[in-house]
């Protein structure tokens, strides 16, 4: 995972090659012959508050995608508030413009969750990146309670199913982003549990003083697929922590 803050804006870049495979020929890109994977800098891509939608340039090294399906579960209780949310929607914005969208490619859904759990779209609704970003950048602040339970039952009964475009051969990733601990622990960690049986790689982002760290890694995959952070403006510190974008 790699975080950029520049200039009082906020980049993700997570567990990308994490599932893409990125060719390279001693530690060259084969289409540009001269320009590491790892030397890759993409900060300097987006100038606006929300999104830069502009295409990638060509100097930049280019990955090849694999099928992937991924699940974004958003905090979007009353602890979190309007301005930490709207982050998180430009996170997955972002997000989105790196990968090839499609039912060949990378499928990608959003859920957000407070007291209630809303499906904003599944995994087979949207092709292409921009129709994602828009889709995502309409995105309502609910505010509520962290019923993180019901966001991960949502995921493994509705979201991960042939109905709503999971594909048998794809990889499943489920990223859930929160500011503090469950309303039910026990029926939070019962749901990661199945998770995990089912085989759904499942990363866990806590950012704040609020966020419950035990319960973060029950809901995670393993130790190594929970991060976290003081706040959203202090994200960036996990910069030099944090090495998953890298292309093997």
């Amino acid at each position: 995972m790699q975080l950029f803050y520049d200039g009082g804006h906020m980049f993700f870049l997570l567990f990308v090659c994490w599932f893409v495979q990125c060719e390279t020929v001693n530690g060259q890109n084969p289409e540009t012959g001269n320009q590491p994977v790892t030397d890759a800098n993409f900060g300097g891509m987006i100038t606006k508050p929300i999104i830069d939608t502009r295409r990638v340039p060509a100097t930049h090294p280019k990955c090849l995608t694999q099928m992937v399906d991924v699940v974004f579960l958003l905090d979007s209780s009353g602890s979190m508030g309007e301005m930490d949310f709207r982050k998180l929607l430009d996170f997955v914005s972002v997000y989105a413009q790196y990968f090839t969208v499609g039912p060949s490619n990378v499928q990608m859904s959003v859920i957000s969750f407070a007291s209630d759990v809303t499906i904003h779209f599944d995994l087979n609704t949207y092709d292409n990146s921009a129709a994602i970003i828009n889709a995502v950048q309409n995105i309502p602040y609910k505010n509520g309670g962290t019923h993180t339970e019901k966001a991960l039952q949502m995921a493994l009964y509705h979201s991960f199913t042939r109905q709503t475009g999971d594909r048998s051969y794809a990889k499943n990733v489920l990223l859930v982003i929160t500011d503090g601990y469950s309303y039910d622990r026990e029926a939070t960690l019962s749901a990661a549990s199945m998770l995990k049986l089912y085989q759904i790689e499942t990363f866990a982002v806590g950012v704040g003083q609020g966020v419950d760290i035990s319960e973060l890694q029950g809901i995670a995959t393993d130790s190594r697929h929970v991060f976290t952070a003081t706040n959203f403006d202090t994200l960036s510190t996990l910069r030099s922590k944090l090495n998953l974008f890298s292309c093997t």
